[in-house]
């Protein structure tokens, strides 16, 4: 995201360590775009039985 935001290949960004303001951009983007996404399309952690609950959980009411 980070080198297609600055018109550069992807690859230039490979094996390459962000410095903290990329990595905190980064990140406020990706939440940002995170909280606009439908519910069922959001990231999850844990196995598929849990996805499965908190998925089918926040159509019934608002899971923070």
């Amino acid at each position: 995201m980070i080198a297609r935001l600055n018109g550069v290949p992807v690859a230039n960004y490979e094996n390459k360590e962000m410095d903290v303001k990329e990595m905190k951009d980064a990140a406020g983007r990706l939440i940002c775009a995170e909280k606009e996404m439908a519910y069922i399309h959001r990231h999850c952690k844990g196995d598929a039985s849990e996805t499965g609950l908190v998925q089918f959980g926040q159509a019934v009411m608002d899971l923070d």
